[in-house]
């Protein structure tokens, strides 16, 4: 057979027809990811100037109170302030529980999302990063501990006080709070895998398409091995 007439130019209307039929897929697929986000309860846009509920952090001169109560900000933002100071501090068990010879170390989260806002998942609704303090926990309370926080549900809820350390002497670590003591005040729990219905329609209609396209090509290698 003829090599020139083997590379025929491929014609423009079966041109047109793989642009046109290229570029639908395109857009079907940016509208099926798009169906695959979950549907915000507010406008993000609208929380960006104040997102973070928390109040600019302003370092006194001076711990006044005995035992003041703090967030995280305070302490990164003021550590020479509270170095050595007993504080109060409230914040959501993150991550894991590690437990040592002498208590164990954990991660407290006092964000937006550690309280009844919830995980940002769960609602869309954005209100600044997540925030939080290393702390070294007493056995005790460690022991006291059900629910960690993580992609599958909320952690308890601690109400502690210790002493704060801008760095620790025995580990080392930077902005360390050593708990003295402390309670659980909200228990976590699991949070419900909600799947939207969007994304159960999207899921077939992509199972359905890879279906058919393994079809097609199957026909299409038969056809030219008979040839």
């Amino acid at each position: 057979m003829n090599r020139d007439a083997e590379r025929q130019p491929i014609p423009r209307l079966r041109v047109a027809v793989v642009a046109v039929f290229a570029l639908g897929a395109l857009s079907l697929l940016v509208l099926g990811v798009n169906q695959l986000r979950h549907p915000l309860t507010v406008d993000p846009v609208s929380h960006v100037p104040d997102a973070d509920p928390r109040e600019p952090t302003i370092c006194p001169s001076a711990v006044e109170d005995a035992v003041p109560r703090v967030t995280s900000n305070d302490l990164y933002a003021c550590p020479r302030v509270y170095d050595g100071a007993v504080v109060a501090y409230e914040g959501e068990v993150i991550g894991a529980v590690l437990p040592r010879s002498h208590g164990a170390w954990a991660q407290l989260n006092d964000d937006a999302y550690a309280g009844d806002l919830g995980p940002l998942p769960a609602h869309g609704d954005f209100r600044g990063g997540n925030a939080g303090l290393g702390v070294h926990l007493p056995r005790s309370l460690a022991e006291e501990v059900t629910w960690v926080g993580g992609p599958t549900a909320r952690g308890d809820v601690l109400d502690v006080t210790g002493t704060f350390h801008r760095v620790d002497s025995d580990s080392g670590e930077v902005a360390v709070l050593r708990v003295d003591e402390g309670s659980v005040i909200r228990r976590g729990q699991p949070i419900e895998a909600v799947v939207l219905a969007d994304r159960r329609i999207v899921g077939s209609v992509a199972a359905l398409a890879t279906l058919a396209l393994l079809i097609a090509e199957t026909i299409i290698r038969r056809r030219r091995l008979r040839r």
